[in-house]
């Protein structure tokens, strides 16, 4: 595995912050998350491209740009854990936000009552982590496809809404790069994300439009707590 270190002019406390890249060769990396987390442990895939620049500095503490605030559409792909007793394997969503100040939320289908319930409860969650409100929450089907080469996104509503993208690479031309706990959705634990950029990001909804092309993409694996997942009041 090779390192590349990229040195951000920016300083916390006197010292200068080091931000680390791994450049790696095919998947991304659960070895960081947190092993001491209480509850039912939930892990998963999310693929996200927004509004920003390649790369995106939000991912790196920064300020959107060139667009503020950030649009962006996320899928998100549940591979184990549970909330509320509900087991999320296999259980998807994608979610659209204008961060901090409207998000909506598209829920895969079949689902029960319950599993739709706390599919709202989570994305509400993770789109308060940027104090963004959730607006609205819909059923419609989806496909995902987190393939290394070509990644995409489609909610399946006759809408458009849409993300493709293909992944980033290193001079060699054949690693990739993988970004530690990029921060996405504020602090949403993202333990690692392959870096990417969008050929295209459409949303069309009632709520949210907007339309791009070449932007920034991320690829990523997450992981949290069911203790972790509280709506502020």
């Amino acid at each position: 595995m090779k390192t590349l270190i990229i040195f951000e002019p920016r300083r916390t406390t006197g010292a200068l912050l080091i931000l680390v890249v791994l450049l790696v060769g095919a998947g991304l990396d659960w070895s960081a998350g947190s092993h001491a987390r209480s509850g039912s442990t939930i892990r998963g895939r999310i693929l996200e491209a927004c509004s920003c620049m390649v790369p995106c500095p939000c991912n790196f503490g920064r300020n959107p740009a060139p667009h503020d605030p950030c649009d962006s559409l996320a899928f998100f792909l549940f591979e184990e854990g549970e909330v509320d007793r509900v087991e999320l394997k296999g259980l998807h969503f994608a979610m659209v936000a204008r961060g901090g100040r409207q998000g909506t939320v598209y829920v895969g289908t079949p689902l029960s009552e319950q599993q739709f319930k706390v599919l709202t409860k989570i994305a509400e969650w993770i789109l308060g982590l940027e104090g963004t409100p959730l607006i609205k929450t819909q059923k419609a089907p989806m496909s995902i496809n987190f393939d290394n080469a070509i990644m995409s996104g489609t909610v399946d509503n006759g809408t458009g809404t849409r993300l493709t993208g293909v992944r980033l690479v290193g001079s060699d031309g054949k690693s990739t790069i993988v970004m530690s706990h990029p921060m996405i959705f504020g602090t949403f634990p993202v333990i690692s994300a392959q870096k990417g950029a969008a050929s295209k990001l459409i949303v069309r909804s009632d709520y949210i439009s907007f339309e791009y092309q070449d932007t920034n993409l991320n690829n990523g694996v997450f992981e949290f707590s069911e203790s972790e997942v509280k709506i502020a009041e």
